[in-house]
């Protein structure tokens, strides 16, 4: 019996030992063989210095031609203001569309508007052979909201911002060519 005991205290010893043992040894970390330094010259590749080529606009008549169009867009309100029962007038034009926004003498009958809004669309054409399609509104509403947009396109936001709000408010109103 006192072999039986003493095996299996040496048993138990052993398997401690042999967990240990593997524990130690799976845990380091693997030895990587250390690569030898290959004593050669640096022969690291140098660009030369080159200039830069001057820049250039990806769009040439686009770069600053907003001043063009407002004085265009002004030219086109003054003469929109020449006809008979229009008080003001704010046109905007981005490449062949113009947008007009009409204040109208308050007296003016509602079956002289369509007449007006005809000559709006004339003339706008005339002074500016390039309008193809003119979106004309003289709802006293959209007028204030548009006249507030062209406030801050002058003022210096890009027209890019405004021009979805602007189509879809003159959406509402049919374009008259």
């Amino acid at each position: 019996m006192k072999y039986l005991k003493h095996s299996k205290l040496f048993s138990t010893i052993l398997t401690v030992l042999l967990v240990f043992s593997v524990l130690i040894i799976g845990c380091t970390p693997a030895r990587r063989p250390i690569v030898e330094n290959n004593n050669q010259p640096n022969t690291t590749m140098r660009t030369p210095i080159t200039t830069p080529a001057p820049r250039t606009t990806e769009t040439p008549n686009r770069v600053d031609n907003r001043a063009n169009t407002t004085e265009r867009d002004e030219r086109i309100a003054t003469e929109l203001e020449k006809i008979n029962g229009v008080q003001n007038a704010y046109v905007l034009t981005n490449d062949s569309t113009a947008y007009v926004g009409l204040g109208l003498d308050p007296n003016i009958e509602s079956a002289r508007t369509i007449t007006i809004k005809d000559d709006a669309i004339a003339k706008v054409k005339s002074v500016d052979t390039s309008v193809r399609t003119v979106y004309v509104s003289s709802d006293i509403d959209v007028v204030g909201r548009f006249r507030g947009y062209i406030q801050d396109i002058r003022g210096g936001r890009p027209i890019s911002g405004f021009i979805n709000e602007i189509e879809e408010m003159f959406r509402r109103t049919v374009p008259r060519t």
